[in-house]
């Protein structure tokens, strides 16, 4: 009995020095994490960089967007005529732009608003009710559900509404509160739809050629998913490993502890 206890007492201590070997490997490599990259790390600072600004894009009315409109001018009737629907509290009315790209305005009836930018719409407009109804009206058109989701490694992910229509990439990041530790800022995922296709990116916000992509500005209803850097994925099964022969190692120490008592 005494020769089977010395021997299994061996064999727990030569596992638990393995389990120990094993955690010091596991615990030494966590700690070397890779260097986390800045934005636009290539950009040298010993000069000044100046680009022609070739990407930015209008932003422009699509099937499904709701558009705020008013018409302004000095006759009050003519106001209150185009401006009938107007919602408690004085907010603009909003239509919503059908499948054919449509907007039903009162007296006007049915306008073809899509693929305008705002700005062209509300010339359309102003022209219309210019020659046929009341001189120099002023006529503002925006779209109020603008919306750009930011999901994964930021520290808010949430939806955020752009007001304006006119938002890039690190606006939005920093909307969202930047990216949050674990981010990859070299791996950024734009997911966008437009006239039925969907399109996928990855942009490395490290290079300062992501300046010049048509992904830059975003459009409405993109997706941004920061994913989680490769090494942060590494560090967690780590620490998933250390926790395990943790256990492992207490239940072996009370084994050899049961045995020396009871032996």
């Amino acid at each position: 009995m005494q020769t089977e206890n010395a021997h299994l007492k061996t064999w727990i201590r030569n596992m638990m020095a393995g389990f120990v070997m094993v955690s010091e490997l596991l615990f030494f490599s966590s700690c070397k994490t890779a260097k986390d990259p800045h934005y636009f790390d290539d950009l040298n600072s010993a000069y000044e960089s100046r680009l022609p600004i070739e990407n930015q894009t209008e932003t422009r009315i699509l099937p499904g967007d709701q558009l705020n409109i008013t018409v302004v001018s000095s006759n009050t009737e003519t106001n209150n005529l185009f401006n009938t629907g107007t919602a408690e509290g004085g907010a603009s009315p909003a239509y919503l732009v059908d499948k054919d790209g449509s907007i039903r305005f009162p007296v006007i009836g049915k306008i073809k608003v899509s693929n305008l930018t705002p700005a062209e719409a509300s010339a359309k407009l102003t022209g219309f009710i210019g020659d046929n109804y009341v001189k120099n009206p002023i006529v503002n058109v925006t779209i109020s559900n603008f919306k750009i989701t930011l999901l994964g490694k930021v520290r808010s992910p949430q939806t955020l509404g752009v007001e304006d229509g006119k938002i890039n990439i690190l606006e939005a990041i920093a909307r969202a509160g930047d990216i949050a530790e674990g981010g990859d800022k070299k791996r950024v995922l734009i997911i966008r739809e437009k006239e039925g296709i969907r399109s996928t990116v990855r942009l490395d916000l490290t290079n300062r050629e992501v300046l010049n992509s048509p992904y830059f500005y975003l459009q409405q209803n993109d997706v941004v998913y920061v994913q989680p850097e490769p090494f942060a994925e590494k560090t967690n099964l780590r620490n998933s490993l250390r926790n395990v022969l943790t256990v492992v190692s207490l239940i072996s120490t009370g084994t050899l502890l049961f045995i020396r008592l009871r032996g």
